[in-house]
């Protein structure tokens, strides 16, 4: 068809078409604009460092606005350097924008309320809260509900533990060192998590890893709670291949749900600059895979929230309050906007799960989904239990009711006696009584206590099952009871301390000993190999030797004539001046005392010394004379004469002597008696001669008797004191005797 028109009429047309081209690419402008209103929130969550993004809708005419500002700036002020970030739309107030009076992180100005109209946000205030990885937190909410979420969710900041790098075999990477370094310095620039920083925390993470040891880590077996990061996550780096086609692997796991949660490969040369480069892009990588795209809120606003509750529960609005569960519009499917929609409420045992309505993200913080009319797959999720999943095909509102399945066993661990170390595979979980959840798998316990025998069992826990071992540990250890003269002398055992005596039930463990007993001022008595049995008991009883030095006092007038006085120390009586004996060491006050006059003196005995002291009495001195104690200084060994000593030694020798020698004539004379080739004159010679030697023999003996009643009589009679000769001790083992000793020659 050719259509025809003059210039004039085409003319005319101009100015028609101009304006129908200008409209249409105004509503076109206005209908994108309306469809996709920029706010910022999506892009700044690829922004490293970055963690929550909170948008505010905000009007200067809103009062409620207006007062939460101080908390908005707390809050902004407090997280900021940890990653919180706050977008402020103003709302429009008769075609101009106000700001708040502060300064967030950015400001979008709703000059034509489009943004507040595609985010149902005319109802101020209104804010909304995204995690880094696009989870919406907070919709439709309030400062208050921002502000619990935000502290929720850096109080359980994910922890992530960078292992030590892995080569291709699966071995430690000589030289890993400077990777994980880069790879942490990567990831401490993203600032997107917490790096584990300390010994014991990694510790505490490694024990995780370990509990999950069984699990295969492959991607077959991702997490299905999706792109979320468990409070408790381990980095693997491996490196796979050889040479220039080396490659670099990242791998991130939930170390409480033993899974998968993400992974990475970058290309990695052998030069240093490639392997800092592959550190680089491997991280951009995981990082990737772990930012969706951020969740839409819903198109209901609080109103229509509160108003489809108040239909469901038929007006009745008694129950619902601040912050109460709200309906959350399922966001996975087309919706069709004729559609019906009907309200699901969904109940998990237990509860506390994470709820997922048709593969949409899952929630834990709302249990009521408003969706169409239809099928629909509802599945729960909670750490230690099996997922669970139920179809239901939506006709009206209606309640779900899920119950989830434990995916663990128990070992419980109760010992007799109690308190005894439990280790599960290999790694010290507590002490008895011990109960804790495990995975199922094949599992290793022993229980340890000291002084007994370790028990051991091996077994395989099954889901839902409590494995219960109760040991009676049988003791391994024997008994010593220790005592000694004077008391509270340590104990020492193979060079430890262990008490003091008297010490009556020492346990030890089976096997050879060396036991010590040491005491101030006395000499410390040694027993080598000493032998424990296990389930026995044996003694050891000792008197301890002082340790002593000499000490000489000579008494004179002033004239330096000796005088005769009366010696004390520390008011015990020593005896007579002049003076001289063995005294245990330490400090005294020597006194002597003649008459009236009187004159004391602090000395000191050190061991294996002899301290000599010359003590001058004034004769007009009028000083009063206390009477001194009776009895011996501590550790005084008294001077005593040899002769008697040697009287009973003579005395006992010549008993001897004439005993065997009357022994030896009665021989004599019962040979003579008996024999029958004597002749008379012979058998009467050898008669004489016996009779003689019984007769010296009788004479010998009654000598040596007097001797040695004389040597006995004079040490009874003879003036004594507290002896210390040396000490020797000799105690029974099962291999012979081990032998103690003390004091000085």
């Amino acid at each position: 068809m050719i259509i025809q028109c003059n210039s004039t009429r085409r003319h005319q047309l101009v100015p028609v078409f101009a304006t129908i081209f200008l409209a249409s690419m105004f509503l076109l402008l206005t209908s994108v604009a309306y469809a996709q209103p920029k706010v910022g929130h999506a892009t700044m969550m690829t922004q490293p460092g970055v963690k929550l993004i909170a948008v505010e809708f905000w009007a200067d005419w809103c009062k409620p606005c207006v007062a939460a500002i101080p908390r908005w700036k707390k809050l902004h002020k407090k997280y900021r350097d940890r990653g919180f970030r706050l977008i402020v739309v103003g709302v429009n107030t008769e075609g101009r924008c106000t700001t708040p009076g502060w300064t967030p992180d950015k400001i979008v100005c709703d000059l034509t309320g489009e943004v507040a109209d595609a985010w149902n946000a005319k109802d101020l205030p209104q804010a909304f809260l995204w995690t880094w990885q696009g989870a919406l937190l907070v919709e439709h909410g309030t400062i208050e509900e921002v502000e619990k979420r935000v502290e929720q969710w850096f109080t359980e900041t994910p922890r992530i533990l960078v292992e030590d790098p892995l080569g291709p075999e699966g071995k430690a990477l000589d030289g890993g060192g400077g990777l994980k370094k880069l790879v942490r310095n990567e990831l401490r620039r993203q600032a997107r998590f917490d790096l584990v920083p300390s010994d014991e925390e990694a510790a505490e993470l490694r024990r995780l890893r370990e509990r999950g040891a069984d699990a295969n880590f492959d991607e077959s077996q991702a997490c299905r709670l999706g792109k979320d990061i468990s409070a408790n996550s381990a980095l693997k780096i491996s490196t796979l291949g050889a040479g220039d086609s080396r490659r670099l692997l990242l791998e991130l796991f939930s170390l409480e749900r033993s899974c998968l949660v993400a992974s990475a490969v970058a290309p990695m040369g052998a030069g240093d600059l490639a392997v800092e480069s592959a550190a680089i892009e491997s991280v951009a990588k995981l990082l990737a895979t772990l930012i969706g795209e951020a969740h839409q809120p819903s198109k209901t606003a609080r109103s229509t929230a509160v108003t489809e509750m108040e239909s469901v529960r038929g007006g009745d609005t008694s129950e619902m309050t601040a912050g109460d569960e709200r309906i959350i519009r399922g966001e996975s499917k087309a919706v069709d906007l004729g559609a019906k929609e009907y309200i699901l409420s969904v109940r998990t045992q237990p509860e506390g799960a994470m709820v997922s309505v048709d593969e949409a993200p899952p929630r834990s913080e709302s249990t009521r989904f408003l969706l169409p009319a239809g099928r629909h797959t509802v599945s729960a999720f909670k750490e230690w239990y099996a997922t669970a999943s139920r179809t239901v095909n939506l006709a009206g509102n209606e309640e779900l009711s899920i119950e989830l399945k434990p995916n663990w066993g128990t070992i419980s661990v109760k010992s007799t006696p109690a308190g005894a170390a439990v280790s599960v595979n290999g790694q010290e979980v507590g002490k008895t009584p011990f109960r804790r959840r495990f995975q199922p798998g094949g599992y290793r316990v022993e229980v340890r206590k000291e002084m007994h025998l370790t028990y051991e069992k091996q077994f395989n826990l099954g889901r839902g099952k409590t494995a219960t071992i109760a040991p009676e540990l049988e003791a391994s250890f024997g008994t010593l009871a220790v005592e000694t003269q004077p008391p509270g002398a340590n104990i020492e055992v193979n060079g430890m301390k262990v008490g003091t005596t008297p010490m009556r039930d020492l346990k030890l463990p089976p096997g050879k000993v060396t036991l010590v007993l040491m005491a101030p001022k006395y000499h410390p008595v040694r027993f080598e190999e000493l032998l424990i049995k296990r389930g026995e008991s044996r003694s050891v009883s000792e008197h301890l030797s002082p340790i002593t030095g000499g000490l000489k006092v000579l008494v004179t007038d002033q004239h330096g004539a000796p005088v005769p006085a009366r010696l004390s120390l520390d008011n015990a009586d020593l005896g007579e001046a002049p003076f001289a004996a063995e005294i245990r060491i330490g400090t005294y006050t020597l006194t002597a005392v003649s008459g009236p006059a009187r004159v004391s003196t602090k000395v000191t005995i050190e061991e294996g010394e002899v301290e000599s002291q010359s003590l001058t009495l004034n004769a007009d001195s009028s000083t009063p004379i206390a009477s001194p104690a009776k009895g011996q200084p501590p550790g005084m060994r008294a001077r005593g004469s040899v002769l008697p000593w040697v009287l009973i030694g003579l005395g006992g020798a010549s008993c001897i002597g004439g005993a065997t020698m009357i022994m030896l004539a009665a021989n004599e004379k019962d040979a003579v008696r008996d024999a029958d080739d004597f002749t008379q004159s012979e058998a009467q010679s050898r008669w004489d001669d016996a009779n003689t030697l019984s007769g010296w023999g009788w004479a010998v003996g009654g000598t040596g008797a007097a001797m040695l009643a004389s040597g006995i009589i004079w040490k009874l009679v003879e003036p004594s004191g507290a002896t210390r000769p040396l000490a020797f001790s000799v105690v029974p083992t099962d291999t012979g005797f081990s032998f103690g000793f003390a004091g000085s020659f």
